[in-house]
C-alpha cells in the first residue's frame, strides 16, 4: 500500500496559496457552498493510491500558519474496508506531513451517517468533539456532522 504517488511526497501534493480571501468568498464543491475558512490559506491535495489495486482517493487540506492549524476532508466517498485503509494510510501520512510543515491540530467534520470516514477518524487517533446539529447543508435539507480533532504536540 502506498500512501503517494512514487517515493517523493512532494510529487503528489498540489500547493495553492490565496491571498487573504474576502469574507463573501466562497467554496463550491459538488454543488455544495462552503465559507472560506479564512486568512491565509494553503490548499494541499493529497493523491492516497494503492498502486496494485489502482484504488485512490484525494485528502484536502486547509492550512493556516496563522493558527497552526488545517482541516481535512476526504474527496470520494469511503464505500468498503479497502478504500477505509487505504484513507487511513493516506491520512497518516498527511498528518505527518502537516506536522513538518508546522500544523498543531488538524480537525474534520463528518455527516453523522458516514459510519465509514467516521471509523477512518477514530482509528487515527481523532478525538470525536461532538455533535454539530444542522451544520452541513446539503440538497436534501441541512446534515448532523461529527467534529473530528487531533492535537499533534
Amino acid at each position: 500500500l502506498q500512501a503517494f504517488s512514487g517515493n517523493n511526497a512532494e510529487k503528489a501534493v498540489k500547493t495553492v496559496k490565496d491571498p487573504v480571501p474576502s469574507i463573501d468568498e466562497e467554496i463550491k464543491i459538488d454543488g455544495l457552498v462552503f465559507p472560506q475558512f479564512s486568512r491565509e490559506v494553503e490548499y494541499f491535495h493529497f493523491l492516497i493510491e494503492n498502486r496494485r489495486t489502482k484504488q485512490c482517493n484525494v485528502l484536502s487540506t486547509e492550512y493556516q500558519d496563522c493558527f497552526g492549524n488545517a482541516k481535512v476532508h476526504f474527496c470520494l466517498p469511503i464505500e468498503s474496508k479497502s478504500d477505509q485503509n487505504l484513507a487511513k494510510a493516506g491520512l497518516q501520512q498527511a498528518i505527518e506531513q502537516m506536522f513538518v510543515m508546522g500544523a498543531v491540530s488538524i480537525f474534520a467534520t463528518v455527516p453523522v451517517d458516514d459510519t465509514k470516514s467516521n471509523e477512518v477518524f477514530a482509528s487515527s487517533s481523532f478525538r470525536n468533539s461532538g455533535r454539530m446539529n444542522r451544520q452541513l447543508l446539503m440538497p436534501g435539507g441541512p446534515l448532523d456532522v461529527v467534529l473530528w480533532t487531533r492535537k499533534l504536540i
